[in-house]
Formats: structure tokens, sequence, C-alpha cells
């Protein structure tokens, strides 16, 4: 292997052990996986297509090869998300790509002095956007479009559906949430929030139930029982069929991100 290609599968690797050990995620790095009956484009081209999100690295120096770009291109055809990273050290001569990636409008990319930091910069980032991302929800800032995929759902079709609606729960709910943001940051960042200053009863019963579905706990019946309650006064009785059974006491439910990278 010469010394470009290496520099590259070290760092992948590296970023491979750091994202996988947070639990959050499991990443997808070609040299790593074993042999195939699929083409070797088709093996990283059908795993890139199942992606949720991708990370980028391109040293400046380099350039973009045909094969990243494809990559690319097929990120932006299949809509999925992606963290660029610009390496200047040999060359502080910006690519195309990066020109392109400037504007209010595109995803914020992040130009590093040493191509190592990719290891650090890229794991932290992505954890530091998925807290991002769920306080964004949390406030009611993002939202989703629900579109017919043919021509027969005209019954769905161009309905905008909030990922956050007043009707689910009263904007209140979803401000003192205190409690939640300290475990959240407490378990992924290993750090002390320290600010538990906006709370509710809400906040309090989700924060001793969130254990159960990122740590894998057993579920205390009593302490869901007392949650369910505490939700039905906050939501709609047709909103409220749906919580209730979603979240039975037999079910010990641990959610994955899957295949981030």
């Amino acid at each position: 292997m010469n010394l470009k290609k290496q520099k590259y599968s070290f760092v992948r690797e590296a970023l491979k052990v750091l994202i996988e050990s947070t639990g959050f995620a499991k990443t997808y790095v070609f040299e790593s996986e074993g042999a195939s009956t699929t083409s070797a484009g088709q093996h990283y081209t059908f795993a890139l297509e199942d992606c949720d999100v991708c990370i980028f690295l391109i040293d400046n120096s380099d350039g973009v090869p045909p094969g990243v770009q494809k990559e690319i291109d097929t990120a932006k055809k299949h809509g999925i998300k992606s963290l660029f990273y610009f390496c200047d050290q040999a060359s502080k001569t910006e690519t195309p790509l990066q020109k392109s990636l400037k504007g209010a409008k595109y995803a914020k990319s992040k130009t590093i002095h040493d191509f190592k930091d990719l290891i650090k910069s890229g794991a932290q980032d992505l954890i530091n956007d998925l807290i991002t991302i769920y306080k964004n929800y949390c406030k009611g800032r993002l939202t989703w479009y629900e579109e017919s995929l043919t021509e027969k759902s005209t019954e769905i079709s161009n309905i905008e559906i909030s990922l956050y609606s007043d009707s689910i729960a009263q904007k209140d709910v979803l401000t003192n949430i205190d409690c939640c943001v300290e475990y959240f940051t407490k378990l992924i960042l290993e750090l002390s929030y320290d600010k538990v200053k906006k709370t509710g009863n809400i906040d309090k019963l989700c924060v001793a139930f969130l254990p159960v579905l990122f740590e894998g706990t057993t579920v205390n019946e009593e302490s869901l029982r007392s949650l369910l309650l505490e939700i039905e006064k906050h939501q709609t009785s047709k909103h409220f069929t749906v919580t209730k059974s979603g979240m039975r006491p037999s079910r010990n439910i641990i959610p994955e991100i899957k295949k981030l990278v």
C-alpha cells in the first residue's frame, strides 16, 4: 500500500473505532469488510446508499479523485447527509468542491491543518451534530415533508408533517428539558451539563426512562405508568392512544442508529 492510501486507511480505521465506541452508530469502512460475491464497486455503492450520514475526507494536495466524486454524487442523489473535511496541510489551494460548498444554503464544511486531526474532528463533530439535531427537534425547529411516491397516493400528496406539533404536546413541555439534556451530555460527551434550571414533571419522568432506551436497563413498570399518566395530560386522546400502544411495559427496545459512515 502506498503512503497516500495508507494515510486515508489509518484515519478511516481510527474514526471507525472512535465512532463505534460511543454506541450510537455503526460504521462502514470498505477496507474493514470481508469477502463478498458482489463487485467492489457494488459493495461500497450499496453500502453508501444505505448510510444515514457520510464523512468525506479530502486532502487538498490530492484533490477529489473520480471515485470520491462518484460517492459524493451518489450521496447527493439519495439525499444522504454529509460531513466534509478539507486538509490544507500540504496545499492551501482550495479544491473546486470546497469552493462549491460555500454559502449560507450549504452545510458547513471544515478545514483542518493536520491530516491526523481528521480523526478527532470527524468523531466529535458527528456526535455534536446528533446532539444539535436533537436539541433543534426539541425546540420545534425541524420539519419534514411527506410526499406521494406514486400517482395513486394522492391522498397524502403534498402533506407537510411537522416533527413537533402543538396537538401532540404543548411547547412548554419541550422547552423545560434540562434533565434530559444533562443525561445526553453525560452519556455522549461524558461531561456535566450542570444547568438544570428549566424542568418539569415530564422531563424528570422521561430522564428516568431514558436508560431503558439507550442503556438497555430493565423497564420499571411503575415508572412507565407514571410517565404515561403524565403524557396523557399533554396529548389529545387520539395521540395518546398511539403513544400508549408504543410504550408497552413488556417491550425493552434499544434503538440503534445504523451505518452512519
